[in-house]
C-alpha cells in the first residue's frame, strides 16, 4: 500500500496543474477515465489502469467480495483437473513406450484408447473451468474499475480533505480492495518516506502569488506576479529560485492562462500547467531570451515566513 501510495504521489506531484483542475471540475464517476488516461503510460499504469477499464456497471463492495470467493473457489478444482490431466498424458507415453507381442497388441490399443477418453474428458473440464475463470476475471475487472471511480468521485465530493497529491493518493492507495475512507485511514498511518517535491512546491508558490493578486485585474496580474517572485516566503525558496530563473515562462503562462479560466479561485492550475509545459517545449531561442528575462534575487528580496505580505523591498533588477 506505501509503494503505491508513494508512486501516485509522485506521479501526481508532476502533473498536479493539469490533473489538480481536472479533479475539482469531475461532474461524474466516468469523467475519471479521461482523467487519469494521461497516466497510463508511467511507472504507476498498473494501478491507474485499474481506474480507467470501461465498465457501465455498479459494483458494491459485497459484489466484489462475492465474485473473487467464486474466482477462489475454481482455484481447488483447476488444479485437481490439471493433476488429472498430467498424469494421463504420463500414463499414455508409459503405454506407447511399453513392447507387447503380436498377440498382446490390441491389449495396449485398448489401453490407449480409454486413456485418451480420459485425456479428452479432463480437457473439456478444464475448458469449462478456465471459461468461467475467465468470465468471472473480466467481471471482477468491470466491477473494480466500477467500484474504484465511484469511492474516488464520492472521495472528491465529500470535501472532509483539502484536495492535494498527498489525499488523492492516500484515498487511491489500497482501491479497489477497500473504500476511500478506510485506505485513508490505514495509509495515514505509515510514515511518508518523502517530502514535497519541486512540482508542488511551486504549485503552492504559484497559488500564494495568485492569492496575492485576486483582487487585482487580469491586466495587473504579471506584474504583481513579478513582484512577488523575491518576496515569497522561505517555506517556497526552492520555488523562489526556479520561478525567478524561469521567470519567462511564467509570464506567458500566465497570459495564456486566460484562455483555460476567468475563475481567479483556480487559475494557479493552468498557470502551473503552462508553466512546466513551457519550460519542457522550449526552443534554444527561447531559452537564451529566458536567461536573459530572469529574475535577479537578493538577499533583502528574502521574505520570512510569518512576515506581513505587505512588507517592502528594493524591487530586483532583471537580468
Amino acid at each position: 500500500m506505501q509503494t503505491r501510495r508513494d508512486q501516485l504521489l509522485q506521479l501526481f506531484e508532476g502533473d498536479w496543474g493539469r490533473f489538480g483542475l481536472e479533479l475539482l471540475r469531475c461532474q461524474n464517476p466516468t469523467d475519471l477515465i479521461r482523467i487519469l488516461s494521461p497516466f497510463l503510460n508511467s511507472y504507476a499504469s498498473q494501478t491507474i489502469s485499474i481506474f480507467c477499464h470501461p465498465s457501465e456497471e455498479t459494483a458494491s463492495r459485497d459484489d466484489l467480495k462475492k465474485t473473487r470467493n467464486e474466482l477462489r473457489a475454481l482455484v481447488q478444482p483447476s488444479y485437481e483437473v490439471e493433476e488429472s490431466k498430467r498424469r494421463v498424458q504420463e500414463e499414455l507415453r508409459e503405454i506407447a513406450q511399453a513392447k507387447a507381442k503380436r498377440e498382446q497388441r490390441h491389449i495396449i490399443v485398448q489401453a490407449q484408447k480409454e486413456k485418451r477418453k480420459e485425456a479428452w474428458e479432463a480437457e473439456k473440464q478444464l475448458r469449462v473451468i478456465s471459461s468461467s475463470e475467465r468470465d468471472l476475471r473480466n467481471q471482477l475487472k468491470k466491477q473494480e474499475s466500477s467500484f474504484g471511480r465511484q469511492e474516488l468521485f464520492t472521495f472528491l465530493k465529500s470535501e472532509r480533505y483539502e484536495l492535494t497529491p498527498l489525499s488523492v493518493a492516500n484515498a487511491m492507495a489500497s482501491l479497489p480492495y477497500s473504500g476511500w475512507r478506510q485506505s485513508m485511514r490505514r495509509i495515514t498511518k505509515i510514515s511518508r518516506n518523502i517530502e514535497d517535491g519541486l512540482h508542488v512546491q511551486i504549485f503552492k508558490a504559484i497559488r500564494f502569488l495568485s492569492e496575492s493578486a485576486s483582487k487585482q485585474s487580469e491586466k495587473d496580474i504579471v506584474p504583481i506576479f513579478r513582484a512577488g517572485v523575491p518576496l515569497l516566503p522561505n517555506r517556497y525558496k526552492l520555488a523562489r529560485i526556479d520561478l525567478a530563473k524561469k521567470w519567462y515562462f511564467l509570464e506567458n503562462a500566465i497570459r495564456q492562462s486566460r484562455k483555460k479560466t476567468q475563475d481567479p479561485t483556480i487559475r494557479h492550475f493552468p498557470i502551473t500547467e503552462l508553466y512546466f509545459k513551457n519550460f519542457v517545449s522550449a526552443t534554444e531561442v527561447e531559452k537564451i531570451v529566458a536567461k536573459q528575462r530572469q529574475i535577479r534575487l537578493s538577499k533583502t528580496a528574502k521574505m520570512p515566513d510569518g512576515a506581513e505580505k505587505s512588507k517592502r523591498v528594493n524591487r530586483p533588477e532583471t537580468l
